[in-house]
């Protein structure tokens, strides 16, 4: 985890105590989140390296 993409990841979960894309999202449902955010994300490779 010594990427700075990963570096500021850390650094906003710590001063917020929470996943902030994830906490974003949560207003929508698990199922939206398991069932077409992650696999998306996923297909197009759009995650911190």
């Amino acid at each position: 985890f010594q990427k700075k993409e990963w570096k500021e990841e850390f650094k906003n979960m710590k001063e917020k105590a929470y996943k902030l894309e994830l906490e974003a999202l949560s207003k929508k449902g698990i199922r939206f989140i398991t069932e077409k955010y992650v696999p998306d994300k996923i297909k197009n490779k759009e995650f911190l390296p």
